[in-house]
């Protein structure tokens, strides 16, 4: 499986979203490599090898070239179907508690410091 981001950071996201999510279904790679740099990033599955590179890796290591005769999979991916829209119920809004206003304080005046003699 070859795949790109458009830079490192990017790339690393989507290399943690597919080791995360495998992982939940119970499926652990059996090697990462790359995922410090994040400018080729391969998940080891050993059925399934993901490649994952920014945009100048994948044109220079050319990989698509190596397997120039096989035949061609295009992935579609569907969006999880969303949990119907049950009427959720209203937020529930506290009153402001009474606060007795705090008394003024009389302003006192400042004394000057008297002049040293």
């Amino acid at each position: 499986m070859l795949l790109n981001g458009e830079v490192d950071l990017h790339v690393r996201a989507i290399s943690d979203h597919i080791v995360d999510t495998l992982k939940k279904e119970g499926v652990r790679p059996h090697h990462v490599e790359g995922k410090n740099t994040a400018k080729w990033v391969l998940i080891d599955y050993i059925d399934v090898i993901v490649h994952l590179f920014i945009p100048d890796m994948r044109q220079f290591y050319n990989l698509e070239n190596l397997w120039i005769e096989a035949d061609p999979v295009k992935l579609t991916f569907e969006e999880p179907p969303k949990p119907e829209a049950a009427a959720s119920p209203k937020p529930k809004t506290r009153k402001a508690a009474a606060v007795k206003p705090k008394p003024k304080r009389k302003a006192t005046p400042r004394r000057e410091p008297e002049p040293s003699t």
